[in-house]
C-alpha cells in the first residue's frame, strides 16, 4: 500500500480542476493511505456552511470512514478569517509543521495542486 500527500492550495470556486483533485484523492483512498492538507486558499473547501458545487465532492471525501485525513492550516484559516468551529466535521487543524513533518515522513508520492 502506498503512501500518498496531497497538497491542496488553490481557490475551489476559482479554479474548476479542484474537484478533479478530490475525485482523485478518493480513488487512491480506495487502495492506499491518503493524507490531504489545505493550504492557503485551498482551505476555503473546509468551511462546513457551503453546500454546493466543489463542496459536495469535498465533503464526499472527508466522510471516507477515515481513509483521507484531512488537515486544514492554521494560519491559512486565521488569514481568511475562518473559525475551525465552522469547518466541516473530520477536518483536523494542524500548523504548516504538520506538513513539513509529514513529507519527511515515509511519504510514497507528494502531489502539490
Amino acid at each position: 500500500m502506498a503512501e500518498y500527500l496531497l497538497i491542496s492550495s488553490r481557490d475551489p470556486f476559482e479554479y474548476r480542476d479542484a474537484e478533479w483533485f478530490y475525485d482523485l484523492a478518493a480513488e487512491l483512498a480506495a487502495r492506499n493511505t491518503v493524507r490531504l492538507f489545505l493550504v492557503g486558499n485551498g482551505v476555503l473547501i473546509g468551511r462546513d456552511r457551503i453546500a454546493n458545487g466543489p463542496s459536495r465532492k469535498f465533503r464526499r471525501l472527508v466522510g471516507l470512514n477515515g481513509n483521507v485525513q484531512v488537515g486544514a492550516d492554521n494560519f491559512s484559516l486565521r488569514e481568511r478569517g475562518i473559525e475551525p468551529a465552522e469547518l466541516v466535521p473530520g477536518i483536523k487543524v494542524v500548523g504548516v509543521d504538520s506538513l513539513v513533518d509529514t513529507l519527511m515522513e515515509r511519504t510514497d508520492k507528494v502531489l502539490w495542486h
